[in-house]
């Protein structure tokens, strides 16, 4: 059986969109900041409608994503859970993140 060549098939249909990396920090008076950056990234999209089996089986629900990354990408470091995906003018929260052989397999719900 011969490697997923998740490369080929970025560069065929992959999608440029951006991670978002969320950090909270607290002032002095113990009051919250959030801070958001955003990184220019490229991964092959899926928008789950509900006929996957991912769906049926019940790894993610209709209108989640999930993103192929090959692993050799400068931002991956910030694919990580509790981040965000912004993607088609919405936002997905990463909620696992699956490292395979020279890829990375991510699953994000929509905010």
């Amino acid at each position: 059986m011969g490697q997923f060549d998740i490369t080929g098939i970025i560069s065929q249909i992959g999608a440029d969109h951006f991670i978002v990396s969320v950090e909270k920090s607290f002032n002095s008076q113990g009051d919250a900041t959030i801070t958001r950056k955003a990184y220019s990234i490229r991964g092959a999209v899926q928008i789950m409608d509900g006929s996957e089996d991912e769906v049926k089986e019940g790894y993610v629900q209709a209108g989640d994503l999930i993103v192929f990354y090959d692993d050799q990408q400068p931002e991956l470091s910030r694919v990580k859970n509790g981040n965000q995906i912004y993607y088609g003018g919405k936002y997905y929260r990463i909620k696992n993140v699956i490292s395979n052989s020279g890829h990375l397999e991510v699953h994000a719900s929509r905010l």
